[in-house]
Formats: structure tokens, C-alpha cells, sequence
């Protein structure tokens, strides 16, 4: 090899591009020879190698942490949802009465509920489709929501049922005008 530079081969052979790395590396820093080409590695580029793996394997946990905490809280709000209506379902209307309740206790408010039944949607289930069924759904739904006061709250009970929770009431007046008007909204 005498008379040749380091970056030239001889005719016919590959050149590896890490052999000049690990040669210029090991005549600049403590050399430790690998492989069998004569190559020289600096232990501290291992080390710093190792430890940038490590951070690598660190920040890699931390994403699939954060990633298990969005998926567990997305299917805890779809435990509690509706996907049709985009509102709340039993299991959401349940946390709420229970909070309701509590908060209610020893308070001279009322809590009031409202069970809304679409009569003969099954029928339109059956004569158009599921996803007709599915657009009245939104559609009810959308309309009550357009009505909704500041204390009043709206899930889909059942296939076919809201329930209307509306609190801060002093009476069962409130209750009755709000029947009568989504009534006659629906």
C-alpha cells in the first residue's frame, strides 16, 4: 500500500466509506482496530453512539406512553358517546345525574329530567333504511340542542329516546315549558 492514499482503492474493490471514517477517527483519538480491514473506532464515539440510542429508546417510550394515554382517554369518551347522535349516551347521562344529584344536595334547586321518545321510528327504519333512521337521529338531536338553556344537558338514551337534564330549576314549571316547546320543535 506504500505510495498510495488512504481514499484510493485498488482497481476492482469497493470502497467503504465508513473504513475512511473509522480511519480518520482512530488516528485523531484513542484507536481500537476493528474487523479485519485494520479499521480504528474512538471508544468515546461509541459511547456517545450508545447514549444517543439510549435518549432514542427514552423518547420512543414517552411517545408510546402518550399514545396509550389519547387511545385509553378516545375510547373512555366513546364508552360514554354516542357516534350517531354525537351526543352522550346512557353510560354519560349516568355520570351526570350522579353529579347533579350531589351538588344538588341541601340546595333549594331542582334537578329536572325530560325522557323523549320518537314514536314509530322503527318504522322508518324499516321502510327507509338504517341511515335514514340515522340522519333523524342527528337531525332531532340538532334541533334540541338549538334549544338548550345554560343549565340543560342532552343525551341519547336509547335507539330511539333522548333524555334532557336541565338543572337549576325552582319548579316544575320550567320542566313543563320545556315539553311543551320541544314538542313542538320535533
Amino acid at each position: 500500500r506504500a505510495g498510495r492514499r488512504r481514499d484510493q482503492s485498488p482497481p476492482g474493490r469497493r470502497v467503504d466509506p465508513l473504513e475512511h471514517v473509522g480511519l480518520a477517527l482512530g488516528e485523531q483519538c484513542g484507536q481500537h482496530p476493528v474487523g479485519d480491514h485494520g479499521r480504528h473506532v474512538d471508544a468515546g464515539l461509541v459511547a456517545a453512539l450508545t447514549s444517543t440510542v439510549a435518549i432514542g429508546a427514552s423518547a420512543v417510550a414517552v411517545r408510546a406512553r402518550r399514545a396509550v394515554r389519547r387511545t385509553t382517554a378516545e375510547l373512555e369518551r366513546l364508552a360514554a358517546h354516542d357516534a350517531v347522535s354525537d351526543l352522550p349516551n346512557r353510560s354519560g347521562l349516568r355520570g351526570w345525574l350522579e353529579a347533579d344529584l350531589a351538588g344538588a344536595a341541601g340546595q333549594t334547586t331542582e334537578i329536572g329530567l325530560l325522557l323523549i321518545d320518537l314514536e314509530r321510528f322503527r318504522h322508518v327504519n324499516d321502510m327507509f333504511g338504517r341511515e335514514v333512521g340515522d340522519q333523524l337521529i342527528r337531525g332531532v338531536a340538532d334541533r334540541i340542542r338549538s334549544v338548550l338553556g345554560p343549565g340543560d344537558r342532552l343525551a341519547r338514551f336509547g335507539g330511539d329516546e333522548f333524555a334532557l337534564v336541565s338543572s337549576g330549576l325552582t319548579g316544575t314549571s320550567g320542566l313543563a315549558s320545556h315539553a311543551a316547546r320541544l314538542i313542538g320543535l320535533i
